[in-house]
């Protein structure tokens, strides 16, 4: 159950404007976008769904903010690009576009320290590794939801307070707020972290993106020149080496070359992230702000989604940076903010 009520937004268009049965504004021959936002029920589950279309098609996105404030699926033109699976999402497990927050990937022996201060956690993966932050399974607040003049917006938030679990996970007393904003072809995630004390964090987004395509019609490119390394464990080691060979996706690269689970950095300015699906008429363009200075590709065989992540540092950020070593790790003192951006771009 979502923990506050939801109120929908309203369209006012100017007089003279007519709905076609398309979900299409027009007048004089041009289309105008339309939004929508509203609460759904989907497979089982209850979804806020954001809704836009224009004259170049319909992207329709469903969010649980009881479930992490996952971006669940993701359709344009009737494909879903970004999806999830029933049962792990019943589970509150890894699927859709989940949110990792204070520290995306692995943390060593489920502990980190912060200013010379340990903090252990229970695993919630293995003995070995606490996964993905803290927030993917907690019930977010919805504070914003309407939609009009072609966008549709949803912001909620979870409280890392005094008493709370996830200030016992996580004990840095601080606001984290996400916003998506729909419009037509594209959705933005802007993150918001409101800090009463200085607070150390990670953020990155998760999102599981369907092969549209088949393995040998789907292309990756990565404009990054440089990988972190790692250990057995999945963990940065602190070290990095130049992205060359099967590695280097800067000219993009199918996914029926061999699997990937890598982390880049040293991302080329100005450059996106893109994805191709052969036969499909669009390609997906992941952009963000400054702070997300890595990707991380993971490319299993055997499974129906892969992944490309934007991120702000290299998984087990906290302990590199204890050791010394850059980690790229952000400080919130005050207010953060910093975006990822979803773009479907027709081809052709």
């Amino acid at each position: 159950m979502i923990e506050n009520a939801i109120s929908g937004g309203s369209i006012n268009y100017p007089a003279g404007w007519f709905f076609t049965g398309q979900n299409i504004w027009i007048t004089g021959g041009n289309y105008m976008p339309i939004a929508h936002a509203e609460q759904v029920i989907v497979e089982g589950f209850t979804f806020i769904r954001l809704y836009c279309a224009d004259g170049e098609g319909e992207t329709e996105a469903l969010i649980s903010p009881a479930i992490g404030a996952n971006l669940c699926r993701v359709t344009h033109n009737g494909l879903k690009v970004i999806d999830f699976d029933p049962g792990r999402l019943s589970q509150r497990d890894h699927t859709g576009c989940f949110l990792m927050y204070p520290f995306p990937g692995r943390m060593k022996d489920n502990r980190y320290t912060v200013n010379g201060q340990t903090y252990s956690h229970p695993y919630n993966i293995s003995p070995k590794a606490y996964m993905h932050g803290v927030v993917r399974d907690a019930v977010f607040r919805v504070s914003l939801l309407e939609s009009g003049r072609g966008q549709a917006v949803l912001t909620c938030f979870a409280d890392f307070a005094h008493g709370s679990r996830l200030y016992e996970l996580f004990p840095f007393e601080n606001r984290f707020s996400v916003t998506y904003t729909l419009s037509p072809g594209r959705i933005r995630l802007t993150f918001t972290v409101e800090a009463k004390e200085p607070t150390p964090f990670g953020l990155a987004a998760h999102p599981y993106f369907t092969r549209l395509g088949g393995d040998g019609g789907v292309s990756v490119q990565v404009p990054a020149a440089t990988r972190v390394l790692l250990g057995p464990d999945k963990l940065a080691t602190g070290e990095t080496v130049p992205a060359e060979g099967p590695y280097d996706l800067r000219q993009g690269r199918t996914l029926s070359g061999p699997p990937l689970d890598e982390v880049y950095t040293g991302r080329e300015p100005g450059k996106k992230a893109v994805l191709r699906y052969a036969g499909i008429p669009f390609r997906t363009e992941l952009d963000a702000g400054p702070s997300f200075s890595h990707f991380v590709v993971f490319t299993p065989p055997g499974e129906s989604y892969f992944c490309v992540e934007n991120q702000t540092c290299p998984p087990d950020a906290f302990n590199l940076h204890a050791r010394g070593l850059r980690a790229h790790l952000l400080v919130a003192d005050g207010v953060f903010t910093d975006w990822i951006e979803y773009a479907f771009v027709p081809e052709g």
